[in-house]
Parts: C-alpha cells; structure tokens; sequence
C-alpha cells in the first residue's frame, strides 16, 4: 500500500486535531472540576455514564460513510445521503432534549434546574459532535483535515470561554454555565456549514424521499456501526455506572473519573492514526485490494503495540504531576494514593484497547458488521457488565482493575474473529 504525502499530511492533521482536540477537553474537565462543586461533578460524571445508554435509540448515521463513502461519491448518491443525515440529526436533538428533560426529573431534594443543565450538558458534549457530522465527515475524507482540526479546535476553546465567562459572572449557576455552553454548539453550526460548503453537494428530497433513504441507511450498515459504537462507548463508562448503582460516594466517584479522564488522554495518538486508516479505507472501498490492506493491518497492529508500551511508561512516569494538576483542590490527602491507583489499572486496560485499534478499525470496515455485533461486541458488553457490576461491589479499586480484565477480553475477541474468518478477507468478501 502506497502512501502518499496527502495521506501523511491527512494522518498529521488527525493527529493535530485529536491532540488539540485531548488538551482542550482536558482543559474542559479541568474548568467544570474547578467551578462545580464536588456534589454536582459527581452527578455529572454520572450522567455522562447515561449518555452511552442514552444513545442507544440515537444512531450515529455518518459513521456509515466510513465504509461507503468512496462509493456513494462514485455513483452520486452522496449529496442526497447527506442531506438524509441533516434532517435526520435534528429530529435527533428534538429526540435528545426531551429525553434529558424526561431524565431529570426530580428527586428529593434536588433542584430540578441544576440536574437538567448538567444532563444537557453531558448529553450535548456527544451530541453537538454528532449533529455536525454531515459537515465534518466529508471534509475528512476529502482530505480537508486542517480545516477540520482548525474549527474544532477553536469551538473548544470558545466553549471553555463561555464556561468561564459563565462562572465569573453567575458563580455557582448551572442553567448560565449551560446555556452559555449551547450557545457556542448553535453558533458552530453555521461555522461547520461555511467550512464545509464546498464538499457537501447540494440536495433536496421529499419528506416520502427522506423516510425511504433513512429506513435503507439505518437497515443497512449504520444500525450495526451504531450497536457497535454505543456498546464501546457504554463500556468506558460502564464501570462508574455500576459504581453508582452500588451506591458508591459521589464524590469517590468523581475522583474515580477524574483518574479515567487522565488516562484515556493517552489514547489520543493511536486513535488518530487508526481513524486516517479507517479514512483511508472508507474513500477505497469501491476498489479495494485485500492483501495489501491485511498487511498494512499487521503492520500498524505492531507499530500501535510498541506505541502503547511507550505511553503506558510515560503515563506511569507522570501520573503524579497530571492528577495532580487535573484534580486540584478535589484529590488531598490520602485519597490522591487511591486514585492514582485506579489512575494505573485504568491506564494499563486502555492501552490494551489502543494496541488492537488497527484490527478494530479494519474489521469495521472490511467485515460484515452484523456477524462482528453478534459473535464480539454483544458478549463482550455481557462480560464487561457482569465484570464490573462485581468488581464495583468489592470497591472502586476491583472497578479500576477490571478494565484490563474488560478491554483484554475484547482483544482476544477480535483476534479469534479474525483468524477464523480470515481467508474470507483475503478474497475481499468480507463486507
């Protein structure tokens, strides 16, 4: 597989951007955990366990384009998808707000005002990325990844400005740090739309048009593009979900996340490098050549396991100095030898599952996704919920370490999957 100085330019750029993109989420964190109290941050923590759950009934339908995208550009049948994906992702945010305000409602003693805005909030933080989709993807694989990590990178920062605009001048109001947050989501709206203006064609279809070609994109490949993403995305949280139903201390729980935030921060480098290769593989998929890609698979696995050896030895290197500066006034005493225990077994499980990020990635887009649901990803969610739901009654340390029992069983899943359905990928009949 020849790699050209576009696709090098493509990978640096994603690079760039799931950097930027790292700090400046880091730095997202950092700001809630220095103006929310210790009580609501554990309640937000929380709710970002429910959004996994929550977006179940909520596919991402733009991840389809990773596996069609050099096809429906091929026969044009691009502008009119896209245009599907519009409508779709704003009967999506009517669907997403009336499930927050239908969650939210109140419980004794809580305000039902703050419980909503924290909710939306955790749910937007998803949402605005997913709503943007069909602006963003296609500058993707148009190889127009400057400007994606260009406006990415500056609504994050604005986000983080309104937050902090929001503070100083409402301390302690959480509908003002919300409604300043949705603010910056709706002005970068019709920012996405100036970037993207000259890749997404132009399309217009009925509404009988429109719930034709959305039923065919959700019977198709997205319902098990999404079953598959919502299931990893549950699972990173799905040990604080279970901590919460034990009844674990909020607060506890706080400190919990704020360790798992740290450590999925290392995962920025190889999940940009396997997303220009799922780029790569979605733009070629009319004319595909298996062999080739197999070993570029093999390649990456190798180079992407070396990578992960290295940044588990630079996290437990400087594990102290990042929690600390991260967890400021929220880890003291004798709790911060707690977290950076959970801090370790977290970082350890990820880095199993960032080694395996280029088999993940090829079997995405190459298998037959419906077979990839059922034999990996659906055991897989079973075995990590029962993992965790017993690891969190013995404590949040036994949640810690069962990350690497977790993220290793899925390892061993897709390379079992792989081995026996091998010789179906070697003659391209995977998909």
């Amino acid at each position: 597989m020849r790699i050209s100085r576009e696709w090098i330019a493509h990978a640096f750029f994603t690079l760039v951007e799931h950097g930027a993109i790292r700090v400046l989420d880091a730095l997202t964190t950092l700001v809630l955990i220095r103006i929310l109290g210790g009580l609501h941050f554990g309640m937000f923590s929380v709710y970002q366990s429910w959004v996994g759950l929550v977006l179940l009934v909520l596919p991402y339908a733009e991840l389809s384009l990773y596996r069609d995208y050099g096809t429906l550009k091929a026969t044009g049948e691009l502008g009119p998808q896209l245009a599907t994906f519009k409508t779709y992702n704003f009967i999506k945010l009517a669907l997403a707000a009336a499930i927050a305000m239908s969650l939210a409602l109140p419980e004794k003693g809580d305000i039902y005002s703050a419980r909503i805005s924290l909710l939306g909030f955790a749910m937007a933080l998803p949402l605005s990325q997913s709503f943007y989709g069909f602006m963003r993807d296609p500058l993707r694989f148009e190889r127009q990844q400057h400007l994606v990590a260009m406006v990415s990178s500056v609504q994050k920062i604005c986000l983080i400005g309104a937050m902090i605009a929001a503070f100083y001048s409402y301390p302690g109001n959480v509908p003002v740090l919300f409604g300043g947050a949705m603010a910056v989501y709706v002005v970068f709206a019709f920012v996405w739309a100036k970037a993207a203006r000259n890749v997404v064609p132009r399309a217009r279809q009925s509404l009988r048009e429109f719930a034709g070609r959305l039923k065919k994109i959700m019977r198709g490949t997205v319902l098990w593009i999404h079953v598959n993403g919502v299931i990893t995305g549950t699972v990173l949280t799905l040990d604080i979900l279970m901590l919460n139903a034990v009844k674990a201390d909020l607060e506890e729980i706080g400190r919990y996340s704020i360790a798992l935030k740290a450590a999925g921060f290392f995962q920025l480098i190889p999940m940009a490098l396997a997303n220009s290769f799922g780029v790569y593989l979605g733009k070629w998929q009319h004319s595909q050549n298996p062999r080739k890609e197999q070993k570029a698979m093999y390649a990456l696995v190798a180079v992407f396991s070396a990578m992960c050896f290295a940044l588990f030895k630079v996290a437990y290197h400087f594990g102290m100095p990042i929690l600390d500066f991260i967890g400021k006034h929220k880890i003291t005493g004798d709790a911060f030898t707690r977290v950076m225990q959970y801090y370790y077994w977290q970082m350890f499980g990820l880095m199993l599952m960032s080694a395996a990020f280029p088999l993940s990635t090829y079997l995405g887009a190459r298998a037959p996704l419906k077979k990839i649901t059922v034999q990996i990803f659906i055991p897989w969610f079973l075995f990590a919920a029962l993992t965790y739901r017993i690891a969190a009654g013995h404590g949040l340390l036994y949640a810690a370490r069962a990350n690497v029992v977790t993220y290793g069983a899925l390892c061993v899943g897709m390379v079992v999957f792989y081995l026996v359905n091998r010789r179906t990928f070697e003659k391209g009949k995977g998909a």
